[in-house]
C-alpha cells in the first residue's frame, strides 16, 4: 500500500522519475517512521495510508526545494 501511495504522490507532483522515486521512498519512510507515533488516524489500513501520504508529500516537497537551490 505504501508503494501505491508513493507512486500517486510522485505522479501528482509532476510525474517525473525522481518525483516518483521520492514519493515511494517518502511513503515507505513516513509509513514506517510514523507507525508508532501519535494517535490512530482511523482503521489500521486508513492509518497506514494517511501516514504514508504524509511521508510521500514531505519527500516530494523536499525534492522540489532541493531542485530550486
Amino acid at each position: 500500500m505504501f508503494l501505491l501511495v508513493g507512486v500517486v504522490a510522485g505522479w501528482m507532483a509532476g510525474g517525473l522519475v525522481m518525483h516518483l522515486v521520492a514519493g515511494i521512498l517518502g511513503a515507505l519512510i513516513g509509513g514506517l517512521a510514523l507507525a508508532g507515533l501519535g494517535p490512530s488516524l482511523g482503521g489500521a489500513l486508513l492509518d497506514s495510508v494517511i501516514k504514508a501520504a504524509i511521508g510521500a508529500g514531505l519527500a516530494v516537497l523536499l525534492l522540489r526545494l532541493i531542485k530550486r537551490s
